[in-house]
């Protein structure tokens, strides 16, 4: 499964967008993966051109501290504990979801 981006990174030929490396740690309430940009070269093997690393996490509450205000205070965001509903109730993979959250980064078409 992977995403054909609608804006090459490349422009020779058109570019993918893939998931690997899926790693959850439920006890530190992340999930971790990579994204790969690349494209199927002739022979039929994978050339990787870019490659991200992404974290799905929870975050606590952050609160207004006046003595710092640059730091501005945010809701908790539980993003794992969402991922994992995701799972559990829409009947797609983790592969299937990340790709589906990706797409807000690398627009394309989710294919097989």
């Amino acid at each position: 499964m992977e995403i054909l981006l609608t804006s090459p990174v490349t422009p020779i030929v058109a570019n993918k967008v893939r998931v690997s490396n899926i790693s959850d740690h439920p006890n530190r309430l992340q999930l971790s993966f990579r994204l790969t940009i690349g494209y199927t070269d002739a022979d039929g093997k994978w050339v990787e051109v870019r490659d991200y690393h992404e974290l799905i996490q929870n975050t606590p509450a952050v609160l207004y501290n006046k003595d710092k205000p640059e730091n501005e205070a945010k809701p908790a965001s539980p993003q794992y504990d969402i991922l994992l509903n995701l799972l559990k109730t829409s009947g797609k993979t983790a592969e299937e979801i990340i790709l589906n959250r990706a797409r807000a980064k690398f627009p394309g078409e989710v294919s097989e």
